[in-house]
């Protein structure tokens, strides 16, 4: 049976097999007929026309007399005549005359019988009597045709000759269209199983290429059958075990660079700490006014390495191996993202930033983890409060797709903008918050875009609207600054 996959059709091995022997036996079924067609044409042209057995007959009787007149056989030398048959097979030979029959003896087609001849003679001797005998031969007879006269040792005799070579031909072309037919049936057989070879073969060179290191040898995957279906597999292995591996590496890479960034970051205001405590250990300081800046210092690095700490664990939290299990809920997304943003907008007024806000979310309901959103919330929010200028205006908006809400594709969006201050622009950023928040995000089914431009930061996210189903998340957007 065929079995559909998608749009293709696959077709078992076994049907295919099936398939083969049965082409193998038509092919050879029409190559036994062709041949079939030119045996009965050469059979005409060279033993069965009338020229053809005419000239065969003469030749006969010609051979049959040489030998007669060179071995002195007589008409009753019955061993002699029965070599030249063995000599010539497929001949009936009758010696005969008015009187009787001497010999009669060689080969007879199937459903033939055997002459009258000499039958008809022994019938006439035994009704006749000496007198009535007549001549022994009649010379004006027996001259053309089947019946010839015949020069014997003893006397002349008459001499009946049946010859059917086409027998023996026959007999070679059956034997050959035969053995041609089983010749194409094993060839086409031998012809779909060498192809399957091949395949196996070529698919076992991949694996072991790929085993090997090279990666990214690709497997064929022709064919609409098992070894098909087999190549497709191992070739979509490969495809995820290169994912995987990409996946890893640009991991391990992104570790390396944060390791390599963080480790900077902390040494700096670790040096600077321990500086500062040498100082106030050693007492080098002019009055308690200088201590006490030493020591407010030495708070500020400390806590500045607090926040480095705090970034990292909440890096790996978010992109450590295990991940925590989310709690889903289906909320009013309108009374959520109110009730989010208005906390960290007052947040931003209170610390005196300045905030414009435009607000136009609807009543429609989103599936969402509470402490992750809000842990998104807070990290947007908190790198705002660090590196946005405090004289220029953050505009938040929060709105639904432009397409109407009913669609299955809507969204509720987010986008914050906000002017870099010309501080933070001196301090190198390891964007592990950036990572987080793209993460965490993705892990809600969402999208999180940023995008810088001179000194205006845009971030924007964005997450979809409920609908009683889980809806996959869509590919990251540009953002347009």
């Amino acid at each position: 049976m065929t079995i559909r996959k998608g749009k293709r059709l696959i077709i078992p091995l076994n049907m295919k097999v099936v398939i083969s022997v049965a082409v193998g036996l038509l092919v050879a079924l029409a190559v036994y007929l062709g041949l079939s067609q030119l045996e009965s044409s050469l059979e005409y042209t060279y033993y069965t026309s009338h020229n053809a057995y005419s000239k065969s007959l003469d030749d006969s009787f010609a051979d049959f007399r040489d030998f007669v007149k060179k071995n002195k056989v007589s008409s009753g030398d019955s061993k002699a005549m029965q070599k030249w048959l063995e000599e010539h097979p497929y001949t009936y030979l009758v010696v005969y005359d008015n009187y009787g029959g001497y010999f009669e003896n060689g080969w007879i087609a199937e459903g033939r019988s055997k002459s009258t001849k000499l039958q008809t003679a022994k019938t006439t001797i035994t009704e006749s009597t000496d007198k009535d005998k007549g001549p022994r031969l009649n010379e004006g007879e027996h001259i053309n045709g089947n019946d010839r006269i015949v020069s014997f040792s003893d006397d002349d005799y008459y001499v009946y000759m049946e010859i059917y070579r086409e027998e023996g031909f026959r007999r070679i072309m059956k034997i050959v269209e035969l053995t041609v037919g089983f010749i194409v049936v094993l060839g086409v057989v031998m012809a779909y199983t060498t192809s399957i070879t091949a395949r196996i073969a070529k698919i076992s060179k991949d694996v072991t290429n790929i085993a090997a290191g090279d990666i990214d040898a690709e497997i064929q995957t022709s064919g609409s059958d098992e070894i098909g279906i087999l190549a497709s597999g191992i070739d979509s292995m490969r495809d995820s075990l290169i994912e995987r591996l990409e996946g890893e590496k640009a991991a391990w890479d992104a570790n390396s660079r944060l390791i390599t960034s963080m480790s900077h970051d902390i040494r700096t205001p670790l040096t600077s700490l321990v500086g500062y405590l040498d100082i106030i250990e050693g007492g080098k300081y002019e009055n308690e006014e200088e201590l006490h800046q030493f020591i407010q210092a030495c708070r500020n690095k400390a806590f500045q390495l607090k926040d480095l700490s705090d970034k990292l664990f909440q890096y790996f939290l978010v992109f450590g191996g295990k991940k925590n299990p989310q709690k889903l809920e289906v909320l009013d997304g309108d009374i959520l993202f109110q009730q989010l943003l208005s906390e960290h907008v007052a947040e931003l007024i209170s610390y005196g930033y300045q905030v414009d806000m435009e607000y136009e979310l609807t009543d429609k309901q989103v599936e969402t983890d509470i402490s992750s959103l809000r842990r998104l919330f807070d990290n947007i929010f908190s790198n705002i409060m660090k590196y946005a200028d405090r004289r220029k205006p953050v505009v938040v908006k929060a709105s639904m797709d432009k397409s109407e809400s009913d669609k299955p594709d809507s969204f509720f969006r987010f986008r914050l903008e906000n002017q870099i201050s010309q501080e933070a622009k001196k301090v190198e950023s390891t964007k592990i918050g950036v990572m987080t928040c793209e993460k965490i995000a993705k892990d809600l089914g969402g999208n999180y875009a940023w995008a810088e431009d001179g000194n205006l930061y845009v971030t924007e996210f964005s997450f979809p609207v409920y609908r009683g189903m889980k809806q996959p998340p869509k590919e990251d957007e540009s953002v347009e600054s």
